[in-house]
């Protein structure tokens, strides 16, 4: 009978090399978002889901259930990375009334952040760009166009945009 200590020793390396492949994964499914994306294509596949944890149960017959639960987390896991991955948000300066948040999760399959920021930090904030798109609110509507490369004419004319990055 081995050692305790070794035992422990041997699920330690065997830990290291399970988190590495998670990295993997993790990086894999993150360029599987962006192909997806570029070609028009959901993100979320519950189709495919399915058919990987049916072979993952096919596969271990005894330990397949198990295997199915962990996998359902990593896949979980995978879709809150990807959600990460975008940063979408609404800029304003109080904005704790605001239902934006619960909408674009609901509908959107991205995180949704509340931007609230004074006038002082706006350059600040549209130098960094830690965003791919923003809606904005009052009273930023007409500051916020000296930061746009193109203002059309609807904004022109309304005196008030929204701002997106690619």
């Amino acid at each position: 009978m081995d050692d305790i200590k070794d035992i422990r020793e041997n699920i330690n390396k065997v830990d290291d090399k399970i988190i590495k492949l998670l990295e993997e994964r993790f990086d894999l499914s993150k360029k599987v978002r962006a192909y997806k994306i570029s070609h028009n294509k959901k993100v979320y596949d519950p189709i495919r889901e399915k058919e990987i944890l049916k072979k993952i149960q096919e596969k271990n017959p005894e330990y397949g259930k198990y295997f199915v639960k962990i996998y359902q987390e990593i896949m979980d896991q995978s879709k809150n990375l990807q959600r990460n991955d975008k940063n979408y948000g609404l800029l304003g300066k109080k904005l704790g009334h605001s239902y934006s948040k619960i909408i674009h999760e609901k509908i959107g399959y991205y995180d949704y952040q509340y931007f609230e920021k004074n006038q002082e930090d706006l350059d600040d904030f549209f130098e960094k760009k830690d965003f791919k798109g923003i809606n904005v609110t009052i009273p930023y509507k007409e500051k916020v166009i000296k930061y746009l490369d193109f203002v059309s004419n609807k904004a022109k004319k309304n005196w008030g945009c929204k701002y997106n990055c690619k």
